[in-house]
């Protein structure tokens, strides 16, 4: 499990079983993640692999495969 706190941040992180982005206008790019999961507003969520499950409880927040880079 990786958690992201905070706004603005642009992060990249390796693999994760879980994705928690808390705050807003963060950018991250995972190599991988089975779960995303956004509680804050205006986030990007970049991957590579397979498509992972999201889950929107905050609004505006966009999981774009690494080639929409």
């Amino acid at each position: 499990m990786f958690d992201v706190l905070g706004h603005g941040n642009t992060l990249t992180i390796g693999a994760v079983k879980q994705l928690t982005v808390e705050g807003d206008h963060n950018t991250i790019t995972v190599h991988a993640a089975e779960t995303v999961t956004s509680s804050g507003t205006d986030n990007t969520v970049y991957y590579d692999g397979e498509e992972p499950a999201f889950n929107e409880l905050g609004s505006g927040t966009k999981v774009l495969p690494t080639s929409a880079h």
